[in-house]
């Protein structure tokens, strides 16, 4: 599958999960993506941004700086997960993927960092389309031997487990 095309069945993904989250009185939150100005983007010369410095307040001349210091490794483009569910009895930050997506080191990361506080409330959702189609949960954490995967076949079920997940703690 083309990276083209892997974006694109992800984004539906997250349309249809935002939909049927409505459906059943949940409210998914988006996190947007960072706008990457012109002056990152371009990533402009030092003698550019020492001329720009020298025209600017003192507080702009931090945001500058700020540009200088991230210019180079776009920190700016990793939000730490795709969205917020909340739902009547929790609140769970999520990761959605289509298929045996990877996740990237920092989304992998911030889910175990969110699952070490408050277990189980780093997700990520996966949808498969083979075999007639499911959705599996998993909640990533620091004990790979305490990883949970669990399967469901059709939304219903999903949102039933996701509503009703009791507080649990990690032993």
């Amino acid at each position: 599958m083309s990276k083209l095309s892997s974006k694109l069945l992800e984004k539906g993904f997250e349309t249809e999960f935002g939909n049927e989250a409505v459906r059943r009185g949940c409210l998914k939150i988006k996190i947007p993506d960072v706008v990457i100005n012109k002056a990152i983007y371009d990533k402009p010369s030092r003698e550019a941004l020492e001329a720009a410095r020298k025209s600017v307040t003192p507080q702009q001349r931090g945001y500058l700086d700020t540009i200088v210091k991230y210019a180079n490794n776009m920190q700016a483009h990793k939000r730490p997960f795709d969205d917020v569910l909340v739902t009547p009895n929790r609140t769970y930050c999520v990761e959605l993927k289509v298929a045996s997506g990877m996740l990237k080191d920092h989304q992998e990361y911030w889910l175990k960092k969110v699952n070490g506080i408050h277990p189980y409330s780093g997700i990520v959702i996966r949808r498969y389309t083979s075999n007639g189609g499911y959705l599996r949960v998993d909640f990533p954490n620091e004990l790979k031997s305490k990883e949970e995967k669990h399967t469901f076949a059709n939304y219903d079920e999903l949102f039933k487990f996701l509503v009703n997940l009791p507080e649990k703690k990690y032993k």
